[in-house]
């Protein structure tokens, strides 16, 4: 919403066409304020969401991928036409792996028999350490399991340094980043029990759609639009409460029936998300807006060269390096 998204203002501007924007990050919230050191400059959150609004009220219409962030867009008052539309993946399904496949990959990832699945950015607004605390009551109570966690970020060190300090750096194991294509083939899916996040700062994360359709129960919290993608395939904890994310964890631990149960109805959530269905709603939306278009006939051709000078690049662009 910032420098790419202003050029793309005023390119809608000068060539008459709509735009479309979509809201997928509260960067204006005190999770993602924390980050910079300002979540307690008074009234920057207000300010923040001021300047949102400005920024898509110049838009013809604002996508929001859940109906948590839809609503609270429009009790920010923002005057944009609001439409859900899910955030959308290719559907695959988990691969069957052979006992010697799941022991390769536990060698190579040094895990033990259970595995309690992380992926994502690893971030304060993530609360990792709320996951690693409920993980740490779990391992007092069996040592056959291990928390992985995928991903890397700013607080990388901060994380390991928080596993040794909470004395279960023997049972965690950060793997750091892992290219995306290569992550849903590596098995990681396939030989977790569950897939866990104490996040409090989602919308609609690729990471749980990811991990529903591959079959993993979900294990989230009561925060912004994560409970909408958890229903009879998990549970929901209340934010911050380590104690009750523990107790659903051994509960997935010990219950075959019950994982067996919430991980086939998670494959039916991920469905939900296919890629095929939301490119459906995109396009609707976009025949909608361009026969706005041609009824009005405002459009007005211009060159690239053109276009490039009034956003005021000075490095001359070839049409055929667009």
């Amino acid at each position: 919403p910032f420098t790419m998204g202003m050029e793309a203002i005023l390119s809608s501007a000068y060539l008459s066409l709509p735009l479309i924007s979509t809201f997928h990050t509260y960067f204006i919230e005190p999770e993602y304020l924390k980050i910079v050191h300002l979540h307690r400059l008074p009234g920057l959150s207000r300010f923040g969401w001021a300047y949102s609004n400005f920024f898509h009220n110049l838009c013809d219409v604002t996508i929001s991928p859940s109906k948590y962030t839809a609503e609270e867009l429009i009790s920010k008052n923002i005057r944009c036409p609001v439409r859900i539309i899910s955030n959308g993946i290719p559907l695959k399904s988990p691969r069957i792996l052979s006992r010697e496949d799941r022991e390769k990959i536990r060698k190579k990832y040094r895990l033990k028999q259970n595995v309690m699945l992380f992926i994502g950015r690893v971030s304060v607004e993530k609360c990792i350490d709320v996951v690693m605390r409920a993980s740490k009551r779990v391992f007092q109570k069996r040592d056959d399991t291990t928390l992985l966690i995928v991903g890397d970020g700013p607080a990388f060190e901060q994380m390991k340094e928080l596993a040794g300090d909470l004395e279960i750096q023997d049972n965690t194991v950060f793997t750091g980043a892992i290219p995306h294509e290569e992550l849903l083939g590596s098995g990681l899916f396939e030989i977790s029990r569950f897939f866990v996040t104490a996040s409090t700062s989602e919308n609609q994360p690729m990471t749980i759609i990811e991990s529903s359709m591959l079959g993993l129960p979900i294990i989230g919290v009561s925060a912004r639009g994560v409970p909408e993608m958890i229903s009879d395939n998990g549970f929901i904890a209340k934010p911050g409460n380590d104690e009750e994310i523990a107790d659903y964890m051994e509960r997935l631990l010990e219950d075959d029936e019950l994982r067996k149960r919430m991980s086939e109805n998670s494959m039916k959530k991920g469905k939900e998300y296919d890629i095929v269905r939301t490119t459906d709603q995109l396009e609707k939306l976009y025949k909608v807006l361009m026969r706005k278009v041609e009824r009005q006939g405002k459009r007005r051709k211009i060159s690239l060269k053109t276009l490039y000078r009034i956003l005021g690049k000075r490095k001359e662009i070839r049409r055929d390096k667009i």
